[in-house]
């Protein structure tokens, strides 16, 4: 039996999270990749969503579009939730990707933020 080792995901580690907010304008990201697929009632998926700044744009200028965010790091979604207070068109769940418990088919635009491309570290488990 293979079970996932203890995370070392590189984005609990603040400095990390800091460096990504800094190096992305999520005006700029939002206009330039989202702005045309986002109507309003639109309901939008952020896999990877960290501390939520891309929903929070997009919730700025599109208030009637519907978002979820997730992400793997608690700490993340508690920034997200800290926030993105007050926004009842925003959620946001602390999920594996590969295992988010979500219903199925309700999105209609999905992005992926900052996580990996690769799939994660299997250890085997010793069995007693």
């Amino acid at each position: 039996m293979t079970e996932l080792s203890s995370i070392d995901y590189i984005m609990e580690d603040p400095r990390e999270a800091i460096r990504l907010e800094r190096k992305i304008d999520p005006q700029a990201w939002m206009e330039k990749y989202l702005e045309r697929f986002l109507y309003p009632g639109s309901e939008v998926l952020s896999v990877g969503c960290g501390p939520g700044i891309i929903l929070r744009a997009i919730s700025a200028l599109y208030p009637e579009v519907r978002a979820t965010g997730l992400d793997i790091s608690a700490k993340r979604i508690e920034q997200a939730r800290e926030r993105n207070a007050g926004n009842p068109h925003v959620q946001f769940v602390c999920a594996d990707a590969h295992d988010m418990g979500l219903p199925s088919a309700i999105f209609d635009v999905s992005i992926r933020e900052c996580c990996s491309s690769t799939p994660p570290r299997r250890k085997k488990s010793s069995k007693k």
